[in-house]
């Protein structure tokens, strides 16, 4: 009639239905959609009435219908309120067990015995019911369930309860991430510039048809500044370069796009102005005390894949930086004393990360230096370079300080350093939240198996859910690409998933 079930182990026929959902969620564009094929793929597969889905806001203690499925011929609940509080299911969510569910065999009978479980989920026209709890470590998010499944796959579903909720958990989480992040505004507090976020807004709702000029814009300094003079310092640099570019553009035309990265997107602006204007920006840019690479690019129209245009003048921006680092300019970073990265030192590169020796990660041109030297002598016919950032690193810092972005900084260097020498490779550190391995890759390690191997070694480093680092790689047989065109293209890779919900590699 009415059981508290402990997961035993799943049906080969589960795992498939699972693997199925999940399949189809993760083809999805957003975690909404995500969601949503997700429990139509059960819902189907499992030959229920209706799946859904019950959320707590973070800020609530009222549960809501967020998602349903209905089998043709069911009527949906969702406008049905049935008043799901936090203290009606405490009980349940604070057993101090994340995986008990409640499989319901006898709705009519738990009703009649139990006025608490009728409150909660009210009169529906459904025999069984099957409920799981989605929770992010201690918090709860809400509730899953499925009314009236086939009979016959009853156990089954009981069975798969448990990974089901930890996905749809996970999916849940990174709704309540992204709304946060809108939550934080278009607008950039320190400097008044729109934010990323608020630049894709403007730019779906922009003119294909009218010329554009774009430029990328790095402060390439901005780490060392806060290290060596403070973050107020840092602060007020950043909002002088925002200063800089409304002085030729209009403030709706300028974004930040990270904690050191500035997109100019000039619609309509014919392109001897926008190149006026934009050296103009690079003699005020001169007169601050680091430099700021730029890219830039000027199109007759926008047209609709302006992505792509933002990965041009970002890769172009990209190389700008790395060419006035080969003029000897020096790129500011974290600081050098810390035991998880290399000195700066050409006679020095025995750093210890994690107490263990040879395990380093080399800091901007030490790394191209030394990874060129490991292309030269390593005997392999395929190498590898894989492009790593930390999703979201920016809202990191807005949530959880600038102390704790410098220790997952930190942390993630460890992990780069780890994946180099368990691979026999060289790993490095960009600046930013930009770290780099080169690696062999044997001949019979495919795309998939390469793929697990460094999702592995860094998933460890997902200090906080949501903020996954995001790869992008390049696999070569030729041997003699300099590993700074070999980097470029990995940065081509990493732009086709930067942002993605469920793609990370």
């Amino acid at each position: 009639m009415f059981d508290y079930v402990l997961v035993p182990q799943t049906s080969t026929a589960g795992i498939d239905k699972l693997g199925a959902a999940c399949e189809a969620a993760m083809s999805a564009k957003n975690p909404v959609e995500a969601i949503r094929a997700f429990m139509t793929s059960l819902g189907q597969a499992y030959h229920a009435k209706r799946s859904y889905i019950y959320q707590l806001p973070p800020e609530g203690s009222e549960f809501l219908c967020t998602c349903e499925w209905c089998a043709p011929g069911i009527e949906p609940m969702t406008d049905v309120t049935h008043n799901l509080t936090m203290a009606m299911a405490a009980r349940w969510f604070h057993d101090g067990n994340v995986r008990s569910i409640l499989a319901i065999r006898d709705v009519k009978e738990v009703a009649r015995v139990s006025p608490q479980y009728a409150a909660l989920f009210g009169p529906r026209a459904m025999q069984t019911q099957i409920l799981g709890k989605l929770m992010r470590g201690p918090h709860p998010l809400g509730t899953l369930g499925f009314d009236d499944p086939d009979p016959e796959l009853f156990d089954e579903l009981c069975q798969l309860m448990y990974p089901i909720c930890a996905f749809a958990a996970s999916t849940v989480n990174t709704q309540n991430l992204l709304r946060r992040m809108h939550s934080i505004g278009l607008v950039d507090e320190l400097t008044k510039a729109g934010t990323r976020v608020g630049f894709y807004q403007k730019a779906e709702h922009l003119s294909p048809h009218l010329p554009v000029g774009m430029a990328y814009l790095d402060v390439a300094g901005l780490q060392g500044i806060n290290d060596e003079r403070g973050h107020d310092a840092g602060d007020a640099l950043l909002i002088a370069v925002r200063q800089m570019l409304v002085t030729e553009f209009k403030d709706d035309q300028v974004f930040r796009m990270g904690g050191d990265e500035f997109l100019v997107m000039a619609h309509g602006m014919p392109e001897q102005p926008f190149r006026q204007a934009m050296k103009r920006i690079r003699e005020r840019l001169n007169g601050l005390a680091t430099y700021v690479a730029i890219g830039m690019h000027w199109q007759a129209r926008l047209g609709t894949e302006y992505d792509a245009l933002v990965r041009h003048v970002w890769l172009d921006c990209a190389n700008d930086k790395r060419e006035w680092e080969r003029r000897g300019g020096k790129r500011h970073g974290l600081d050098l004393t810390g035991p998880e990265f290399t000195s700066a030192s050409d006679s020095t590169f025995n750093t210890q990360v994690g107490g263990r020796p040879g395990m380093t990660c080399y800091r901007n041109e030490e790394f191209f230096r030394h990874a060129n030297i490991w292309m030269v002598h390593i005997n392999t016919r395929r190498v590898g370079l894989a492009a790593i950032d930390i999703n979201y690193f920016k809202l990191y810092n807005d949530i959880y300080g600038r102390e704790a972005g410098d220790l997952l900084l930190r942390e993630y260097a460890s992990g780069v350093a780890r994946l180099a020498v368990t691979n026999h490779g060289v790993g490095g550190y960009l600046g930013g939240d930009n770290f780099v391995v080169a690696f062999p890759v044997p001949e019979h390690l495919d795309e998939a198996r390469l793929t697990t191997i460094i999702e592995q070694e860094l998933a460890s480093y997902d200090v906080a859910e949501g903020f996954a680092p995001t790869v992008g790689i390049v696999i070569t047989d030729e041997l003699d690409t300099s590993v700074t065109i070999l980097y470029d293209r990995a940065l081509l890779a990493l732009q086709e998933v930067r942002g993605s919900y469920t793609r990370h590699i």
